[in-house]
């Protein structure tokens, strides 16, 4: 059997960890920003409960 990359599977590992991490601190995952010095990045959804 061939052996995967482990870079991608750190990659996943990371990257459920941010959004249990988020989960956990917020309601929602409507909106999410961070901000670094003078860059600011924001990341939102549309999260009408409306169909």
């Amino acid at each position: 059997m061939k052996r995967r990359n482990p870079s991608i599977g750190v990659l996943m590992i990371i990257s459920l960890t941010i959004i249990i991490l988020t989960l956990v601190t917020r309601k929602t995952l409507c909106q999410i920003g961070f901000r670094h010095g003078s860059v600011e990045v924001i990341a939102q959804l549309d999260c009408r409960s409306g169909k």
